[in-house]
């Protein structure tokens, strides 16, 4: 995975202890991949996968940031996703970049009408991004 990858966004997501569903969320494309390797203490791979977020990690985005988190009653995981203006109907994949799509699964990917692709907490047996339809 490309360092800072215009085409990558990194989201901060927040959920309830034992919800499936975000109860908040936050781009944090813009503090930059090495801030975020550092924090996490992982390399670019780690984000492959949405990235659980510790202790020391919630303490250097509070820094950055100046937000507080409270891991007593949330978990945080950072999402990287292509950013929708990377992909369409006609390409709905971006070939170099192992991520999902910002919107969810490419338009092929059948729904029920009058719903939309949702992300939900990363799966707990191999944390991958899951998404249902709402």
């Amino acid at each position: 995975m490309a360092t800072d990858d215009p085409r990558i966004k990194r989201v901060l997501k927040r959920y309830l202890k034992g919800e499936e569903y975000s109860s908040d969320s936050m781009d944090v494309t813009g503090i930059g991949l090495e801030n975020l390797q550092s924090a996490c203490r992982c390399d670019s791979n780690g984000f492959r996968l949405p990235k659980e977020l510790d202790g020391y990690a919630l303490v250097c985005l509070t820094r950055w940031m100046g937000v507080n988190f409270d891991a007593s009653e949330y978990d945080y995981f950072i999402h990287s996703y292509v950013k929708r203006e990377c992909v369409s109907a006609e390409k709905p994949l971006v070939d170099d970049i192992d991520l999902p799509r910002e919107d969810g699964p490419p338009a092929n990917i059948p729904h029920p009408e009058g719903t939309r692709w949702v992300s939900v907490r990363p799966d707990p047996d191999d944390g991958t991004e899951r998404w249902v339809a709402e």
